[in-house]
């Protein structure tokens, strides 16, 4: 079953119509893993932000799990796109969690103000992602008083304190210092192993090899190739990511 179907997606920018992203379709099972890579300005942040209607697309159509976001460019109303929303859950570069409330009030939030539940159940939710993601005994810390990798985590039980059936993941570990990135890649493979569907963008290209179904590579707002990790990391067919390849792993 498809959780996300993009089709033919355009996004353009500025008076002189540049396309950040080119004609772009692709698919998401249920339970698949894809990531998307490719240098800086191919597309990739953009497309994304698109599924969760941070940017508004100019043509091409999206759907998450049987509820049409977008067709042929035009929206659905503003009432259906805040009950889309809980299906898909983003995870961005920078953490942005509100500094004058807590690890568990951050994570509780959307639940409680924009959705309406109860408190109750949003703090035990709550307290069950940080649990998942190591981090039920700092509830009660403020994010002045934890490390960048544990905001990013709380970021991650944020994003899934709604039960989405999407995960998007904005390079997750590009605002972090190399030592502290991999718990929360830890975090992400945990995420796997449950079997949540993830759209990942990133710039680590052992952790996309290692955590992918499918590997996505773009450039120029296109995508350029696609496949297995073991095919499109070992064996890149076009030029352009094999020279892509060539200039961001070190052999």
């Amino acid at each position: 079953m498809k959780v996300l179907d993009m089709k033919g997606i355009v996004k353009k920018f500025g008076a002189e119509g540049f396309r950040a992203v080119d004609g772009v379709s692709l698919c998401v099972d249920s339970g698949e893993i894809v990531s998307i890579i490719g240098a800086s300005g191919s597309g990739k942040s953009t497309l994304l932000r698109a599924v969760c209607t941070l940017e508004r697309i100019d043509a091409g159509s999206i759907v998450i799990d049987g509820d049409t976001i977008v067709k042929d460019g035009v929206y659905a109303k503003e009432s259906e796109l805040l009950r889309i929303g809980r299906k898909s859950g983003m995870v961005f570069q920078h953490f942005n969690l509100f500094p004058h409330l807590t690890v568990l009030q951050n994570v509780t939030i959307s639940p409680v103000k924009i959705y309406g539940e109860t408190q109750d159940k949003a703090d035990k939710r709550a307290m069950e992602l940080l649990d998942m993601v190591g981090l039920a005994n700092k509830a009660n810390n403020y994010p002045s008083q934890i490390s960048g990798g544990q905001k990013q985590r709380v970021a991650i039980a944020r994003a899934l304190a709604l039960s989405p059936k999407l995960m998007l993941f904005d390079e997750p570990t590009s605002a972090l210092d190399p030592e502290i990135s991999g718990e929360v890649l830890q975090a992400i493979r945990r995420l796997a192993k449950s079997g949540m569907t993830m759209l990942l963008v990133t710039h680590e290209m052992g952790f996309a090899r290692e955590i992918s179904n499918r590997v996505v590579y773009m450039d120029e707002g296109r995508i350029v190739e696609q496949g297995g990790p073991d095919a499109l990391f070992g064996a890149p067919k076009s030029e352009r990511l094999q020279a892509f390849l060539q200039a961001v792993i070190q052999v």
